[in-house]
């Protein structure tokens, strides 16, 4: 258990919960900002300003 965290954890979710809420660590990352995201299905929605780039008139 974690000091100071009272959340009340299934088992099953225990080690998704202390990667995700206490250590930070991101399963997914834009390629086009850098954002990071605790989880792949986050990143699939995420509206990018870096991924629409405007075309050039040359």
């Amino acid at each position: 258990m974690w000091s100071g965290c009272s959340s009340v954890i299934r088992k099953d979710n225990y080690t998704r919960h202390v990667n995700e809420v206490h250590k930070r660590q991101f399963k997914a990352v834009c390629t086009a900002c850098g954002k990071e995201f605790l989880r792949p299905y986050m990143k699939k929605t995420h509206m990018c300003p870096g991924r629409y780039s405007k075309r050039s008139n040359s």
